[in-house]
């Protein structure tokens, strides 16, 4: 969340209203975790620029970065505004 505020502030986006809620799917025993991500709530006039912001905090994001090679993991994004 740190990496998309940072975005958000450098740019001097309108963007405002940021959620992120994370969300994960088990299976097996023991159980683990073998998907998910995170959704993302804002409010935008740009979806563009939304999705531009959220690409720059993934690609920045440690625990995506770690994430990416052992999980499915999928970005979802809600605009309103």
């Amino acid at each position: 969340m740190s990496k998309l505020l940072a975005a958000i502030r450098t740019r001097r986006s309108a963007v405002r209203n940021v959620h992120i809620e994370v969300k994960g799917a088990v299976t097996g025993l023991p159980a683990r975790f073998f998907g998910g991500g995170p959704c993302h709530t804002a409010d935008a006039p740009d979806r563009e620029e939304l999705d531009r912001l959220i690409e720059i905090a993934d690609r920045g994001c440690i625990m995506m970065n770690t994430l990416r090679d052992k999980l499915t993991l999928n970005i979802v994004v809600a605009m309103t505004v």
